[in-house]
């Protein structure tokens, strides 16, 4: 009879344990939410970091790997998690694919590492839409300025910023275009179907565990 109670406490702790799992499944945007910590944290602690009063300002923030190469006409593909601004504070990360082609001749692989720094609500629209759309269609986006007096004096007009962390070169010219567009199936299989885009963006939902130590990377330099 003693073993009555254990065995009903050992059962009841997976059943909370795999509850947990289906809540936030680490194969759909943990991987995302950790490197996202790795490029702030790398990003932030180099000399051309981006400005506190750049971030404080900012609508949003995408944060992701893109991978783009090939031998002649090559592509790019990319995931990573996105940030909204609300009342000062960051939404749960939310998932968010880029892709494209890259016109001239290529040879070799480019892992690009990217920080999307949202100055509007045009841009946090753009990265938001159903339906993916070309960046440089809808919003104007410029190589991110590292010091403030640069970016109040010259920069101020721009939809987005993009700082960058690359590794691998390319043999030859590349001239692509980013197609960015919300995850929606990564972010329905982490916080559920009955979650909206809406929702994600307006801070109505519980950040993931790890979001923490991504908020924390942001306010800490």
């Amino acid at each position: 009879m003693r073993l009555f109670p254990l065995v009903l406490f050992t059962i009841m702790a997976q059943q909370s344990l795999q509850a947990q799992d289906r809540t936030y499944p680490t194969d759909y945007i943990n991987d995302r939410i950790l490197e996202a910590i790795a490029i702030v944290t790398e990003k932030q602690a180099s000399e051309r970091r981006i400005p506190k009063e750049i971030l404080e300002r900012a609508e949003g923030l995408g944060i992701i790997e893109i991978t783009r190469g090939g031998f002649g006409v090559g592509g790019q593909h990319g995931s990573g998690v996105l940030l909204a601004k609300n009342n000062g504070k960051w939404s749960a990360p939310i998932a968010f694919s880029a892709s494209g082609g890259s016109i001239g001749f290529q040879i070799g692989l480019e892992v690009k590492k990217l920080i999307y720094v949202l100055n509007t609500k045009t841009a946090l629209e753009a990265f938001t839409q159903d339906e993916k759309v070309k960046l440089s269609a809808v919003a104007n986006a410029t190589a991110g300025p590292d010091h403030v007096a640069q970016d109040a004096n010259t920069m101020a007009k721009y939809d987005v910023y993009v700082y960058s962390l690359s590794e691998g070169a390319f043999a030859g010219a590349a001239v692509g275009g980013e197609v960015v567009g919300i995850d929606t199936k990564a972010n329905a299989r982490t916080y559920g179907k009955e979650v909206t885009t809406s929702d994600l963006l307006a801070g109505k939902v519980a950040s993931h565990p790890v979001s923490k130590r991504l908020y924390s990377a942001l306010g800490e330099y």
